[in-house]
């Protein structure tokens, strides 16, 4: 449950993993300055802030522990139970991928909240991601369909008002269960796939505004038996000068 957000300004301190027991570990390809500024660095794909700035909507700045400083930062998995990358290039964690994916295979869940790049590190994984090809281009993502089974007001179109070709051109394995493809195409936009005793789930989307919060928090859903997050629909309108928030 994400927990009330801090007054303007000021950035908590969330509890370390020892202290809040296991949790998600988020994995951000960059570096963090002071509390929440974040620098990308290797990447071609646009959108690692703000997708960074979804995930800890979504998930609340106590449940993270951000590995920071390269891959050997990277601390024991045995405190979390979710991993999640945001990152499009996997080639920076070198070796411990192949940590992640055996810790995957005992029981973990991992998941890839960017489109991925098609590297050889990559390749090495995909069957465990559910894939069984991809491509090197990347095709254009129109629109989004989400399963009746995946979230709200699923098995309905919604389009996106500025496609561009963002998701990776891929085929699949038969192991893998598709919540969410292109209306047009029918590109796999999230799927996942069981991984030993483990879970993968992959977001192919590419666009990481804020409006795509619901698809991401749905897609984070997957990684366990429950997710819970709070959702009001209102608004809060300030005036200038006028101390108390109107709703």
């Amino acid at each position: 449950m994400n927990k009330s957000r801090p007054p303007a300004g000021v950035e908590p301190k969330g509890p370390s993993a020892a202290e809040r027991g296991r949790g998600t570990l988020i994995l951000l390809e960059g570096l963090l300055l002071g509390d929440n500024q974040l620098v990308v660095l290797h990447s071609q794909l646009g959108g690692v802030a703000g997708l960074e700035g979804t995930v800890q909507h979504l998930l609340g700045h106590s449940v993270l522990h951000l590995a920071l400083d390269g891959a050997d930062a990277i601390p024991s998995l045995t405190s979390f139970d979710r991993v999640i990358l945001l990152m499009p290039s996997l080639d920076r964690l070198g070796t411990h991928l192949i940590d992640i994916m055996s810790w995957v295979s005992a029981g973990g869940s991992l998941m890839l909240a960017m489109t991925p790049d098609n590297s050889s590190y990559l390749q090495v994984i995909a069957s465990k991601l559910g894939i069984d090809s991809a491509g090197y281009d990347y095709v254009k993502a129109e629109s989004i369909v989400p399963s009746e089974d995946f979230m709200l007001g699923g098995g309905e179109r919604y389009e996106f008002s500025d496609p561009f070709d963002s998701s990776l051109s891929v085929s699949l394995r038969e192991t893998a269960h598709v919540w969410a493809k292109t209306g047009d195409a029918g590109t796999p936009l999230i799927w996942s796939n069981d991984c030993g005793s483990g879970r993968t789930v992959v977001c192919n989307i590419g666009i990481y505004d804020k409006v795509m919060r619901g698809f991401y928090a749905a897609a984070i859903s997957l990684l366990g038996d429950a997710t819970a997050y709070p959702v009001i629909n209102s608004a809060v309108f300030y005036l200038d000068e006028f101390h108390s928030p109107v709703p």
